[in-house]
């Protein structure tokens, strides 16, 4: 098991025992009126405690490390509790449903995540085309979504040809029917 030395201030998961919840002193973010010097006197404040890489995602937890891991949880907490107690309460409620919306996000993620391919046999390759396929009728209904009001016919049209066709078909289809 390891241990971060107390001595070693130079690592960002060491917290100085003055590093409580209210030991930063900025002024509270209100809104865009104040944003852009809340945030560069919050950079140098994260920066002079060497925090800042726990913002910009440089400080990376080390899920291997179950001391570092815990030691990475404590400090990305203290660095949150600061950030919130420099933020009016309005900016506070939308910070709190970002944070909601990103961790969905991110379970939403890795239920993505493919395994790595090591061989390729039959299987694989009908896996991988169903994938493509899956991303190409993606691709097709995002291009059908994007299109004016103007074509609604001609999107209902194209939507009942069994197979659908590829995206390059139905541009050249709205192409013809244009002209």
């Amino acid at each position: 098991m390891s241990k971060i030395s107390l001595a070693d201030m130079q690592n960002p998961l060491y917290l100085h025992p003055c590093d409580g919840h209210n030991s930063v002193s900025v002024d509270k973010l209100t809104g865009a009126a104040n944003y852009r010097e809340w945030r560069r006197y919050m950079e140098i404040v994260l920066a002079s405690k060497r925090k800042l890489g726990f913002v910009t995602g440089l400080v990376k937890k080390d899920v291997e490390d179950e001391v570092k891991a815990d030691q990475w949880d404590t400090c990305n907490n203290m660095v949150i509790a600061w950030l919130m107690s420099c933020m009016s309460d309005s900016i506070k409620s939308l910070s709190d449903y970002y944070t909601e919306m990103s961790s969905l996000w991110e379970e939403i993620e890795g239920l993505n995540l493919l395994p790595p391919i090591t061989e390729m046999n039959s299987e694989v390759n009908v896996f991988i085309s169903a994938l493509n396929q899956q991303k190409d009728e993606q691709h097709f209904f995002q291009f059908l979504n994007g299109l004016d009001e103007d074509y609604a016919a001609l999107r209902s049209q194209i939507l009942m040809q069994s197979p659908l066709p590829t995206v390059e078909l139905a541009c050249a289809q709205l192409q013809q029917e244009e002209s």
